[in-house]
C-alpha cells in the first residue's frame, strides 16, 4: 500500500474509534489547499512584451517593424496572448518581415510555416487553414 493511501486508511480509523468532529477539522483544510483546475489568464502590459523580444537583436528589429506598420494591431494582440504566444493578424508585408528578420521566406502557396530566430531560437508559425479564413502569424514571447 502506497503512503497516501496508507495515510487514507489511518484517517478513517481514526474517525471509527469514536472520535469527534473537532478531532477531524484538519479533513476539511486539507481539500481546501488542493490547487484549483482552473486558471487565471495572465495579462502582459505592452511594455513588458516590447522587453522580452529586445534581448534579442533580429526579434526586437522585427516587432519595432511590425509596430511601426500595426501599432494598433498590435496593442490588439498584446490582449489576446495565450500560453505565451502572441498571435499577429496577417498581412501580405508581414510576409517580407519575417524573411528579411529571420531569413525564413514564406512562398505565397504556403498554407503552413514553422521556424525559429536564428539568434535566440524564439519559434514561430504561420498558418492559412483555408482560403476563406484569415491566415495568422504566432510567436513566442
Amino acid at each position: 500500500m502506497s503512503e497516501p493511501e496508507q495515510a487514507m486508511a489511518e484517517d478513517d480509523v481514526e474517525a471509527s474509534d469514536g472520535s469527534t468532529d473537532d478531532d477531524n477539522a484538519e479533513a476539511p483544510a486539507r481539500a481546501a489547499r488542493r490547487p484549483s483546475t482552473t486558471r487565471k489568464r495572465r495579462t502582459y502590459d505592452r511594455d513588458e512584451v516590447i522587453l522580452r523580444f529586445t534581448s534579442c537583436g533580429r526579434c526586437g528589429l522585427f516587432l519595432a517593424a511590425y509596430r511601426l506598420e500595426n501599432d494598433q494591431q498590435f496593442t490588439e494582440a498584446i490582449k489576446e496572448i495565450e500560453a505565451d504566444w502572441l498571435t499577429l493578424p496577417w498581412h501580405p508585408d508581414l510576409r517580407e518581415l519575417v524573411h528579411k528578420s529571420y531569413g525564413c521566406p514564406i512562398d505565397i502557396e504556403s498554407y503552413y510555416l514553422e521556424g525559429s530566430c536564428p539568434e535566440c531560437l524564439r519559434p514561430f508559425s504561420y498558418a492559412e487553414p483555408d482560403p476563406d479564413q484569415p491566415a495568422w502569424f504566432l510567436i513566442k514571447l
